[in-house]
């Protein structure tokens, strides 16, 4: 017998490692979620569907700097998964720039 645990779900780690960034990012920058939000519906108003990378560079040059990248997975998951979601994922096949060529790139859009 083994005594290893059995791997998680990619997906299921992924969220679990963006709302371990997300938090730690709230911990440097308090009004981290709330700013990060701002940007993104005031970015998706004004330019319509737009990728997450594009997303988490408007937020990026409107200062909002996180120890990494993956705080952001947090600001959109608190955007689209609420009774009353204000964004929603029109695409999930999207390739990405930051990936390294990968698929998976979000195009998120206003509800």
């Amino acid at each position: 017998m083994s005594n290893t645990q059995p791997a998680q779900d990619p997906r299921q780690l992924g969220l679990i490692f963006s709302e371990m960034s997300l938090s730690k990012a709230q911990r440097a920058t308090p009004d981290f979620l709330a700013r990060a939000k701002a940007v993104v519906l005031a970015h998706l108003g004004r330019h319509g569907p737009t990728s997450g990378e594009d997303l988490t560079d408007a937020c990026k040059a409107a200062g909002l700097r996180p120890h990494d990248d993956r705080a952001f997975g947090g600001v959109f998951m608190s955007l689209s998964k609420r009774s009353m979601p204000m964004i929603v994922c029109l695409r999930a096949d999207l390739v990405r720039r930051h990936g390294h060529g990968t698929s998976g790139g979000r195009l998120w859009g206003l509800v």
